[in-house]
């Protein structure tokens, strides 16, 4: 149900997006409990849903939410936790406070790169939306380092495979 969401909210169908999103919540705590890290899942992407169709203030609440289960589920430095808090990032730049989407983006790259090695694909995402950050920020020349970075271990993970 999950990914049919997604699909769904990619073809701007929201109002199936969100109905299966809202199911695949119901089931993943029914069956898993309000514990697991895959509530917090569906709870970002339900956020990343209201973020789409800028509804801040519950796709505020929802990342949040699912930020804070990954936490306390998996710990703080948890590749998930990662991957949330670079969804975060984009959100905060969306909305134009910079600084939490910084603050946010260098958190996530810290522990992708602690928990993965700097040579990971995960933190070559994390260099990448830290560029979009810049860029977004007006901050061309540190965006441009930042795409660098990404594109350098993207072009060496590739060379390894």
């Amino acid at each position: 149900m999950n990914e049919l969401a997604i699909l769904y909210a990619k073809q701007h169908k929201y109002a199936q997006a969100e109905l299966l999103f809202q199911r695949s919540l119901g089931v993943s705590v029914a069956a898993l409990g309000s514990d697991h890290p895959d509530v917090a899942i569906v709870l970002k992407n339900i956020g990343i849903l209201k973020a789409s169709q800028r509804q801040y203030a519950e796709a505020d609440l929802l990342l949040s939410q699912s930020l804070s289960l990954t936490n306390r589920v998996l710990g703080h430095e948890h590749p998930i936790v990662a991957v949330t808090m670079r969804t975060i990032a984009v959100f905060q730049a969306i909305q134009g406070h910079y600084g939490e989407a910084e603050r946010f983006i260098r958190r996530s790259l810290e522990i992708s790169e602690k928990t993965l090695g700097s040579e990971h694909p995960e933190v070559a995402t994390s260099r990448k939306v830290f560029a979009q950050v810049f860029r977004t920020g007006h901050r061309d020349t540190e965006a441009h380092l930042a795409e660098s970075q990404a594109q350098d271990i993207r072009t060496r993970s590739a060379c390894g495979n």
